[in-house]
């Protein structure tokens, strides 16, 4: 049963709105030297409708009879789940009356009637609600969040705070992806619905010269995935070529190039070097504009299995060029792993 609901009860003129009609009969009394006194009875409580939507008007009926020897007046309360409207009614001796009462439910739920000691109910029904359920990641929050219950034909916004030092990866709607955005609504909501934000951290900038200012005319690429499953394989590669002329590269092994990884606070994780053994056997190679390419892949399995980004440095392990002690080459580019 609904409890505690603003009811309005409708009148003419005042509260309820009371309609009037005459008995099809006469009774006749039997003279005495003193009549019996006004008796009033109630009965035929009826509603009209029994089931209206929010803000519907709801009619109320019933009859009142006034069977004893004299007019009098009876004061008629219609009770709404705790809520009375009353009325004085004035009866002729054997007069009955059709009493009605106008009622406007501003909540769902059922309405219980009664008058005098009848009772009856009528309900009244809503738009459906629907959830929507709302959630974040470690490393922020999303306004709101938990299950939010939406009315069906309702707008329901939402918006997603990052923590002190992370960043929005994305934004999951229904399962599917929307982007790294701040603010999501969902309009016209017509059933269940899910979102979810994702955090990460925020890129911190790591040197790890990258940038070697030395090869001026060589072109180092690192051609990889930006993300890839925990456990998969990353494939690497490196594209050398030169910006316009030959170059001549002097290495110290047989050791031609090599990959390492770095997590975000720019400390080597992985090293494609790490235990293999290289012939020390000096040899220099010529470097054309067509290029040359090595290709690497290595297994993400060995990194932390959480989401994270890393860094991965290609480097050309030459002395230097044309004979020049100048260092090797380096190039870096970033991919994050996701939980497989």
């Amino acid at each position: 049963m609904v409890t505690n609901q603003k009811i309005f009860l409708k009148r003419l003129p005042l509260l309820l709105l009371l309609t009037f009609g005459l008995v099809a009969g006469c009774q006749i009394e039997e003279e005495n030297d003193e009549p019996a006194p006004a008796d009033f009875t109630v009965s035929n409580l009826s509603i009209e409708p029994d089931q209206v939507e929010i803000g519907e008007e709801v009619t109320l009926i019933v009859d009142v009879t006034n069977s004893g020897g004299t007019a009098g007046t009876e004061t008629l309360e219609f009770e709404v789940n705790g809520i009375v409207a009353s009325e004085d009614v004035k009866l002729e001796p054997g007069q009955t009356e059709a009493l009605s009462a106008i009622v406007t439910p501003h909540e769902a739920g059922m309405y219980e009637v009664r008058v005098d000691d009848l009772t009856a109910s009528f309900e009244a029904l809503g738009p459906d609600i629907f959830q929507i359920e709302a959630e974040a990641g470690p490393g922020g929050k999303i306004e709101p969040d938990g299950k939010v219950e939406v009315a069906e034909g309702e707008n329901q916004a939402f918006s997603i705070h990052p923590d002190e030092g992370f960043e929005i990866a994305d934004v999951v709607v229904d399962g599917q992806s929307v982007g790294a955005v701040s603010e999501y609504a969902f309009e016209a909501v017509a059933g269940d619905r899910s979102i979810r934000a994702e955090f990460e951290k925020e890129p911190v900038d790591v040197d790890l010269d990258c940038k070697n200012p030395y090869h001026p005319g060589l072109i180092l690429i690192v051609a990889t995935v930006d993300e890839v499953n925990y456990g998969a394989s990353l494939p690497m590669a490196m594209v050398v070529t030169t910006s316009a002329y030959e170059q001549t590269h002097q290495f110290a092994t047989s050791q031609r190039y090599d990959f390492s990884i770095y997590d975000e606070e720019g400390q080597e994780i992985w090293r494609w070097s790490d235990d293999q053994e290289f012939l020390m056997v000096v040899g220099q190679e010529v470097f054309t504009t067509e290029g040359i390419l090595y290709f690497e892949r290595f297994d993400t399995g060995e990194l932390p299995a959480e989401k994270a980004t890393y860094i991965l440095k290609a480097t050309l392990a030459t002395e230097g060029k044309d004979g020049n002690k100048e260092g090797p080459a380096h190039v870096c580019t970033s991919f994050k792993v996701i939980p497989g």
